[in-house]
């Protein structure tokens, strides 16, 4: 995961509509340099509703997990080469568990190819949905 193609966009994320929606994102948005995941709890504005950080190159497996409750949404990404990052988002506006869904999907940020002109992959080794509205979603 820590080594996408710049212009791949790897995600995980419930949601209802653009308003109410939570994700967790594995991009660098078409930058070479910089963090390469993130937390979001949209819409993604003000900025204390996205939580970014760097995941090492060398991180092929990830565990990451969504602990939705009714006064906090608690995130947590497991690089099996890093150290643990966690963000809790108790903020307003917080999205209500009502007609969400799961998804998971790999795009191309602006259309753009990749820049190394390869296909991209990610492989979903397991997944868990418990009826706390936790998500555990293991990748490499």
């Amino acid at each position: 995961m820590g080594q996408l193609d710049p212009n791949v966009v790897a995600a995980v994320f419930i949601y209802r509509s653009d308003q109410s929606e939570i994700d967790v994102e594995f991009a660098k948005w078409g930058q070479a340099d910089g963090s390469n995941a993130q937390f979001v709890v949209a819409p993604a504005l003000p900025a204390t509703r996205i939580q970014t950080f760097a995941l090492a190159p060398s991180a092929k497996r990830v565990l990451v997990s969504i602990d939705w409750a009714p006064d906090s949404i608690d995130f947590t990404m497991k690089p099996e080469s890093q150290e643990p990052t966690d963000w809790r988002y108790q903020g307003p506006n917080r999205p209500t568990p009502d007609g969400h869904r799961l998804h998971i999907n790999l795009w191309l940020f602006a259309g753009t190819p990749p820049t190394d002109a390869r296909d991209a992959e990610i492989t979903i080794s397991s997944l868990r949905i418990d009826s706390h509205n936790c998500a555990r979603v293991s990748t490499q």
